[in-house]
């Protein structure tokens, strides 16, 4: 018996689940203190790779991310973000994470806002201007539609629960905008064949 072959898409399940993750971060930012909510993007090199039963494709060079994350204490965050892989030949991006990701300024309290220093009473740099390391595990959903390149191949196509951990420093440029550096690897461990980011990038933040 022929079996025709198609897109596997993420069920109603997994959309739900990412609804749900997306309405509750920004449900906690409506009733946060703003000095505390910052979104940002990232960009850089990455592979992502994709394994299914019947193919095995990388999505490469290049990656990108948008966040938004809030301080729980000047020590502790949590960021909703969004990560994709990028392929440059075919242009294209197929392979996606989306989840939460909980951090750790372990070394130094995380980046505030930077005063006008022409209106501050009291000027110092003190504490103010330095690179703070941050490290952090992250748990969500990733999803890959990776097309076919010819008649011969088959789709990479997966969907599944996905685990991350990240490391990377951040240093307060100027007023509300900061930039931050960040390496990541995570792998799906729950669903319909596996994925794989290894990631590095470097981007900016900006508090509200």
């Amino acid at each position: 018996m022929a079996v025709q072959e198609g897109r596997v898409r993420p069920n109603s399940v997994v959309h739900f689940c990412l609804g749900a993750v997306i309405c509750l971060a920004w449900g906690a930012a409506a009733f946060a203190d703003d000095s505390y909510i910052r979104m940002g993007g990232l960009i850089g090199y990455g592979e992502s790779g994709v394994k299914t039963n019947s193919v095995s494709r990388v999505e490469s060079p290049a990656a990108f991310s948008i966040f938004f994350d809030y301080a729980l204490t000047s020590r502790y965050g949590v960021q909703i973000e969004h990560e994709r892989g990028l392929s440059l030949s075919p242009s294209q991006s197929a392979t996606s994470f989306t989840g939460l990701v909980f951090k750790s300024y372990f070394w130094s309290p995380m980046p505030q806002i930077l005063p006008d220093s022409d209106k501050a009473l009291v000027k110092t740099n003190i504490a103010q201007y330095a690179w703070t390391p941050y490290a952090g595990l992250g748990l969500g959903f990733a999803q890959s539609s990776i097309v076919a390149r010819n008649d011969l191949e088959a789709d990479a196509n997966a969907v599944g629960i996905f685990a991350k951990a990240i490391g990377g420093v951040e240093y307060p440029l100027w007023g509300h905008t900061g930039l931050r550096l960040e390496a990541s690897f995570g792998q799906s461990f729950a669903g319909a064949g596996t994925i794989v980011f290894l990631h590095a990038m470097a981007g900016v933040y900006y508090f509200f």
